[in-house]
């Protein structure tokens, strides 16, 4: 097998049984959703002329892959082919889609965490640097993700952001 162009926090998961494989053809879909890298072209912004029906404006989304995403998803499709060519599949299509930013589900860094307001959306304890009582403890803040599911990080996060609220409203601070 060739070297794969993977970097660091890239998963690769290939699921099927040995017997479906046998009596029907099967389509075995290859996860090729790689780390994203961060990039400050990705933001998300107050939308200055457009608001909801209460009149709540809307957020206007900049979101674009690199070349790295892009190299990344094809190489990750190639070498899921030739995986499955050396674990005796047939018939192999490897997958070559342009699915846009936010067809995955963990896809993250719209409130980006940091210490400068001017670069950042949230502090470290993901309250947001402008409106105090506001707490975002989803995967909004992270820039990007390692391989696996954020679920547990996002419940430890939200742990952390609700027992420094607390004890900011004890003290009056909040």
């Amino acid at each position: 097998m060739k070297r794969s162009l993977f970097i660091a926090g890239v998963a690769l998961a290939l699921v099927t049984s040995a017997r479906a494989a046998e009596t029907n053809p099967a389509v075995i879909p290859v996860p090729r959703d790689p780390r994203w890298v961060t990039r400050h072209q990705n933001f998300v912004e107050i939308a200055k002329n457009c608001v909801d029906a209460w009149g709540i404006p809307s957020l206007k989304i900049h979101c674009a892959f690199g070349e790295n995403e892009f190299a990344l998803r094809k190489d990750m499709s190639l070498t899921g082919a030739e995986m499955l060519s050396a674990a005796g599949a047939q018939s192999i299509q490897p997958f070559r889609d342009s699915d846009p930013p936010g067809f995955s589900i963990h896809e993250m860094g719209t409130a980006r965490m940091g210490r400068d307001p001017k670069t950042s959306v949230l502090n470290s304890w993901n309250q947001s640097h402008d409106i105090k009582n506001l707490f975002i403890t989803d995967g909004a803040c992270m820039a990007s993700s390692g391989c696996v599911n954020p679920s547990l990080t996002y419940m430890a996060l939200t742990a952390r952001a609700c027992d420094y609220a607390v004890n900011q409203l004890k003290r009056g601070e909040l």
